[in-house]
């Protein structure tokens, strides 16, 4: 039989009549604590035996505190298992949502916050990581999850809104500021068409400092009036942008005619063989 020396060494108290005490020492020589302040299944099965064995002959505890005992116990490792599950299970439903990691770097203890989507999910010894990005990070630095269509919604590429004026007479490049989006909803080129069915050709267009410029001479062919500008990007769900960008186009030279010189006449008279 273990001595309550023993007993101490193990729960940090002492019985006395099949009951613990805590012992109360001094804080400065308190014993270096290891792990976590919850009470699992273990400790409680330790506490439990413990008991058994170091309670009062004389006033044993009863049948029925042992079972309520039994049943607590039996009640915590159900609880640490459905959290387990459940942890698990959910971390594999995040598979495909945007989410953002809060990691830390052991070295340095610098912290860095990182978003995009789950490609997978994996276990490790009981743990649950996410590969974003091709690298992995545990499931317990998850500090934010978002809704696919609200993280593209919110990454999507944009248009300033903006008045281009062309005047055929003095001609000028056209500029407005945009940019190409970010994460999962980045794009790397755009497309313009000025009214229905007028493309820019793509070496018309440069991108530079956040704004993309139109050449003057791809507007030179436009008839005057009012266009409204359409942008299409090539990211994943093809973002357009309709309402931003509209052009006035004045003093056009596109539709100016040239007379043509008239054929001389052919004879009506025949030559007589």
């Amino acid at each position: 039989m273990a001595t309550t020396t023993e007993v101490d060494d193990l729960l940090f108290g002492s019985v006395e009549k099949g009951k613990f005490t805590v012992k109360t020492t001094d804080t400065s020589k308190k014993p270096k604590k290891v792990g976590t302040d919850s009470l699992g299944k273990q400790e409680f099965l330790q506490l439990l035996v413990a008991q058994m064995q170091y309670q009062d002959p004389l006033e044993p505890t009863s049948n029925t505190e042992y079972i309520s005992q039994l049943a607590t116990f039996s009640q915590v490792e159900q609880l640490e298992n459905l959290n387990a599950s459940y942890s698990n299970t959910q971390a594999f439903s995040l598979v495909g949502q945007t989410v953002t990691v809060s990691s830390t770097n052991s070295e340095t203890g610098s912290a860095t916050t990182i978003e995009g989507v789950v490609d997978y999910v994996i276990m490790e010894k009981g743990k649950a990581y996410f590969s974003i990005g091709g690298k992995l990070y545990p499931a317990e630095e998850l500090s934010k999850i978002k809704s696919t269509d609200f993280a593209y919604d919110e990454n999507k590429p944009t248009v300033s809104k903006a008045v281009w004026n062309y005047n055929g007479a003095k001609p000028s490049d056209v500029t407005v500021a945009m940019n190409f989006g970010s994460s999962i909803a980045e794009a790397s080129s755009v497309a313009v068409m000025i009214g229905s069915d007028y493309v820019i050709k793509g070496d018309s267009l440069t991108f530079e400092d956040g704004k993309l410029t139109v050449k003057k001479e791809a507007l030179a062919g436009l008839d005057n009036g009012t266009y409204m500008v359409t942008f299409v990007f090539d990211d994943e769900r093809s973002t357009n942008v309709t309402d931003q960008v509209t052009l006035n186009v004045v003093n056009s030279t596109a539709n100016t005619e040239t007379e043509t010189p008239k054929e001389p006449e052919e004879s009506d008279q025949e030559e007589n063989k």
